[in-house]
C-alpha cells in the first residue's frame, strides 16, 4: 500500500537545497491525507541589543524581552574577590537602570 505525504513548496526547497528539516506528519481530517508540518526554528541571527551603561567590569543591555546583565572576572580571581566584584557591579547596574527608568 502506498502513502503520499503533502510536503508545502517551500519545504520541499529547502529539502532539494539539503538543509534538515524538523517537522510532524499528521494527518488531515478533511482530506485524509497525510500533511507533513515543518517548524520554524530559526532563531535571529543578530538579535537587536541596546546598551544601557558600561559596566566596571561588564555591560548592562536592553532587548526587546530582556535586561541583559553581562560581567566579566579573570580567571584566578578569589571566590571571595569574585563576590566583592560582582557586588559592585550589581549595585552599579541597579542604579543605571534607576537612571535609565527615570528618563524613560
Amino acid at each position: 500500500m502506498k502513502k503520499y505525504i503533502d510536503i508545502p513548496c517551500d519545504s520541499l526547497v529547502r529539502l532539494e537545497a539539503g538543509e534538515r528539516l524538523e517537522g510532524s506528519i499528521c494527518k488531515d481530517r478533511k482530506t485524509g491525507r497525510l500533511v507533513l508540518t515543518i517548524w520554524n526554528r530559526r532563531y535571529p541571527k543578530h538579535p537587536n541589543y541596546r546598551l544601557i551603561c558600561h559596566l566596571p567590569d561588564g555591560s548592562l543591555l536592553e532587548s526587546e524581552h530582556n535586561i541583559i546583565f553581562r560581567n566579566r572576572v579573570m580567571k584566578g580571581t578569589s571566590v571571595r574577590d569574585f563576590g566583592k566584584l560582582l557586588r559592585k557591579n550589581v549595585k552599579y547596574a541597579v542604579g543605571a537602570l534607576l537612571v535609565h527608568n527615570r528618563n524613560k
